[in-house]
């Protein structure tokens, strides 16, 4: 039955790596030469390493504590696969946080186009959406002038630079990070304006959000 166990968690820890790695490469971490620079090569030593270090002392701890006088190494090997699962079960949730942080900002993913694809309405007025208080899904964020601030689902607040390259397009940066997010105002009015937006790194992903104006909203 012990047996059994171990490979039972073998296999759910190399499933779990396996996907963590693709969704790594997914994500655009594993890219070849990004924004700043940095050769694929030294990326995948790095995600090896975050991998593997914290893996092997794990597995160390555990073969510390002793058992029916087996030595260090069988205790080892016996308990690699119970200690090495969580850890990576800990990495795929890691890489894949991206995916499923959109969804928690109100987001939904637009298949089959990519973002120089997207269209903006002819005619459309957005300068309502300049400025003011907007929330989407568990997010808030507060435009004004040149500064976008905002809340995600965590509570984290954030500042980003806008940069308005028409009255319905803008572009977002951050101080802190490489990534750039590049959007398109599709519709909006009084109450609010639904965008497509989609990152440097991924263009070929496209999201769509809706933003309700908030009017009585205390600042950010």
């Amino acid at each position: 039955m012990f047996r059994v166990l171990q490979w039972i968690f073998a296999l759910l820890t190399l499933t779990c790596l396996g996907l963590a790695v693709a969704g790594a490469r997914n994500a655009g971490w594993l890219n070849m030469d990004d924004q700043a620079g940095v050769p694929a090569l030294v990326k995948w030593f790095a995600f090896y390493l975050l991998i593997a270090t914290p893996l092997f002392v794990l597995s160390i701890l555990t073969a510390v504590i002793p058992w029916r006088k087996q030595p260090f190494w069988r205790r080892y090997w016996n308990r690699l696969p119970f200690a090495a699962f969580p850890w990576s079960l800990i990495m795929l949730l890691v890489v894949n946080i991206e995916r499923w942080y959109p969804a928690m900002n109100g987001a939904e993913r637009m298949f089959g186009v990519s973002y120089p694809e997207v269209e903006i309405p002819s005619g459309l007025d957005c300068s309502g959406a300049h400025e003011g208080v907007f929330q989407s899904g568990s997010g808030r964020l507060e435009r004004h002038g040149k500064v976008q601030v905002q809340i995600d689902p965590f509570g984290m607040r954030d500042e980003m630079r806008i940069a308005w390259i028409g009255d319905c397009e803008y572009i977002l940066t951050h101080k802190e990070m490489t990534d750039t997010l590049f959007v398109k105002i599709l519709s909006a009015d009084e109450r609010g304006f639904t965008c497509a937006f989609s990152y440097a790194s991924r263009s070929g992903e496209v999201y769509k959000a809706h933003y309700k104006r908030l009017v009585d909203a205390a600042p950010l």
